[in-house]
């Protein structure tokens, strides 16, 4: 499973590989700029965890927070939260530690700053295992092979979503 991932992550491209978010890890969080409509920087998102199918990944919901605004008669910019991840990786998390699971699925935010620029952010794989992990028991992952696979697959997913 590990080699398709790495196989599917090397195949999207040098380019990605070589693009550089616009912040990672201060805050625990790697965003970046998306040159797309927010509606269009979401469905691409969407899409390239579909496309992943193949090697596990599942789009599970989207949770529309300005939408919910909306309804409640309040406006606020866009921000959309895109839940993912694959099932049999995130199985055995929750096995060793059943608690984990209120850390998991993934998730990526596709969100509106305040002067309208769209913006897509999720956890680093290093926030992940250093804190979310340990918090439930579990090792330190980060710097892991299965992480650094991690974090090429999201920063990959992020490219093709803003790029």
């Amino acid at each position: 499973m590990r080699s398709l991932i790495c196989s599917i992550v090397a195949a999207i491209g040098l380019a990605l590989a070589l693009a550089q978010p616009l912040a990672a890890d201060g805050n625990g969080l790697v965003t970046h700029q998306s040159n797309y409509p927010f509606d269009e920087t979401v469905a691409r998102f969407e899409e390239a965890v579909l496309n992943a199918s193949e090697v596990g990944f599942r789009l599970y919901t989207r949770i529309d927070h300005a939408e919910a605004a909306r309804e409640l008669g309040t406006e606020m910019p866009g921000s959309t939260v895109i839940v993912f991840g694959t099932p049999a990786h995130a199985a055995r998390g929750f096995m060793a530690a059943p608690t984990l699971a209120i850390d998991g699925p993934l998730k990526a935010l596709v969100w509106e700053d305040s002067s309208g620029a769209v913006m897509l952010s999720y956890n680093s794989p290093d926030y992940i295992g250093q804190v979310r992990f340990p918090r439930h028991g579990l090792p330190d992952m980060s710097g892991t092979p299965d992480f650094e696979i991690l974090g090429n697959t999201l920063n990959a997913f992020a490219e093709y979503a803003t790029k």
